[in-house]
């Protein structure tokens, strides 16, 4: 028979791994950290946890992901371990591609306002931070444009439409 402790540690490696997938997947494409485990918890949980954690910070409550009641998916998956490793083997990368998809979603961020997100490169030691908004931050350094009304010409004012002025 296996000890507690024993079984502890093989939850925590597979999390451990998780953790690192996550990071490959979200960390370097919108700076999200996955969750720190809580001790004794157990691999499955702990997917339940980050991808609800995720859900929560990328996805608008419109998004047909966003209504995936997580803990209750496990309750209803209480006899089935296979089954509930199944659907999260599912529903785990469209979660993260969604979560990608919608954190560089300009709609999401309120006009006049931007979105600070940290970026990190290949390597994982690079941090750049990247802006999102709905409007450029040098559109008001620009000068407004001005309306032309009529051209001078060598046979008199022409208005903006090409008809003589008189």
């Amino acid at each position: 028979m296996r000890t507690n402790m024993a079984t502890q540690a093989e939850h925590r490696i597979h999390i451990d791994k998780y953790r690192a997938y996550y990071d490959e997947e979200l960390t370097r494409h919108v700076g999200a950290r996955p969750p720190e485990p809580f001790p004794g918890q157990t691999v499955t949980d702990y997917r339940i946890e980050a991808l609800r954690s995720f859900k929560q910070s990328y996805l608008p409550q419109t998004h047909k992901l966003y209504g995936v009641n997580f803990r209750r998916t496990r309750a209803s998956f209480r006899n089935d371990a296979a089954g509930l490793n199944a659907f999260l083997s599912t529903i785990e990368p469209q979660v993260l591609a969604a979560c990608r998809t919608e954190a560089w979603n300009p709609l999401h961020v309120p006009k006049g306002e931007l979105k600070q997100i940290e970026v990190f490169d290949q390597t994982g030691r690079l941090k750049m931070t990247e802006f999102v908004g709905q409007e450029s931050s040098v559109k008001a350094m620009g000068r407004p444009g001005r309306r032309v009304a009529s051209f001078w010409t060598e046979q008199g004012p022409i208005s903006a439409s090409g008809r003589y002025l008189r």
